[in-house]
């Protein structure tokens, strides 16, 4: 190797060496005591999936519920902007140690729960409960148990004793806190599903309400004669 490649070389290796890579971006602190308020926010409108795909006529999907008595049904679904119909007030508190608190009012029911921040991006924060509940469960391997179980994007580690259906699980809850342009949203997923009518396929259910995001993946798993119906609310926390 002559001295001027040689040169160029070192030159290069002494660049490669200096050159740092780039800082992710900080996020914001969220720390603090926040309080929910009492309006349920129609961020996102109700939409219908079949094998076909997403329906966004609303027309065709108010037909829908009221051929199958969904409306109305506040908890699930709502047109517009509501008043939260359960009526609850929700603190939530953000510590600097990766932990934060969520307290439920309704009346005279206070209802407190612990959680681990066990991830956090610019868009999202996800808890998980600290403490393990149980409640009892029923038949899972049911194609109307599973698809309910997968409608949520984020799932809730659950441990089921291995005995027959209608044992208990224990179940660590899981949160989902939404960030949108800096201000702190609790995601109200609602959906209801109606299954193909045949045996040991069928079945009707919803749910409301859910501090969880929609698994749109979900929708690869309709077949013939499936509908789901889904919307995605949130209602804001402002800082006290």
């Amino acid at each position: 190797m002559n001295k001027l490649s040689y040169l160029f070389f070192s030159g290069m290796l002494l660049l490669c060496a200096c050159k740092k890579e780039p800082k992710e971006e900080a996020l914001p602190s969220l720390e603090g005591t926040y309080e929910s308020t009492p309006t349920i926010l129609a961020i996102n409108p109700i939409v219908m999936y079949t094998v076909n795909g997403a329906i966004n006529n609303q027309t065709v999907i108010e037909k829908f519920m009221r051929r199958n008595s969904v409306t109305p049904n506040p908890l699930l679904f709502s047109i517009s902007n509501i008043t939260d119909p359960n009526g609850v007030l929700y603190t939530l508190t953000i510590s600097p140690d990766n932990k934060a608190t969520i307290v439920s009012k309704h009346s005279f029911i206070i209802n407190t729960t612990n959680y681990a921040i066990i991830s956090r991006s610019s868009e999202v924060i996800h808890l998980l409960a600290i403490d393990s509940a149980a409640a009892r469960r029923y038949d899972i391997t049911s194609r109307c148990a599973m698809l309910n179980e997968s409608i949520p994007a984020v799932r809730t580690p659950e441990r089921c004793q291995p005995v027959a259906p209608g044992s208990f699980c224990k179940f660590r809850a899981t949160t989902l806190i939404s960030i949108v342009n800096g201000q702190l949203l609790a995601p109200q997923l609602g959906y209801y599903v109606k299954l193909q009518q045949s045996p040991n396929t069928y079945c009707s259910l919803g749910s409301g309400g859910l501090w969880n995001k929609f698994n749109s993946s979900i929708v690869n798993q309709l077949i013939s004669g499936d509908t789901l119906l889904v919307q995605e609310r949130a209602f804001a926390f402002r800082k006290k």
